[in-house]
């Protein structure tokens, strides 16, 4: 159960930073320093590679950590994560995001002789990201 939570924040932190941060610093230099129109599979295929890239090195990192954890430790983070409805409400909101993003990208990627998981998985986190997004412009405000 904690480690489906870690691969899950490592899914969710790599689809924020590849399309919040480097796919559009890769748009931004192919436009303004290579002068080059943007191509949206290369933005695809970028994010989706920041995605797994992300997600493998927090897997890795996870898994280190939650070796070095006793039993009860263990049992402790779960029982915490299970019943936190912050953490709860950004994976539905992430994997829902996540689906409909690649479903989108399945819809639009159709006939791309050259889509590859890659870009299937930057349009996965495209959806990620909008539903991370989604749920904070949602969340409740604490009066």
């Amino acid at each position: 159960d904690l480690y489906v939570h870690i691969l899950q924040k490592g899914f969710q932190l790599g689809s924020v930073l590849g399309v919040g941060a480097v796919a559009p610093a890769r748009a931004a230099y192919t436009s303004l320093w290579l002068k080059q129109p943007v191509d949206p599979l290369l933005l695809a295929r970028t994010a989706g590679a920041t995605t797994l890239g992300d997600f493998t090195l927090v897997a890795v990192a996870g898994a280190v950590r939650v070796k070095n954890i006793d039993q009860d430790g263990l049992e402790d983070r779960a029982y915490r994560l299970h019943y936190n409805q912050g953490q709860n409400r950004t994976d539905v909101f992430a994997q829902a995001g996540a689906a409909a993003g690649l479903a989108a990208g399945a819809a639009l990627l159709r006939g791309a002789a050259n889509a590859s998981a890659l870009h299937y998985l930057g349009c996965s986190s495209v959806g990620a990201a909008g539903g991370i997004l989604l749920h904070v412009l949602t969340w409740p405000k604490e009066e």
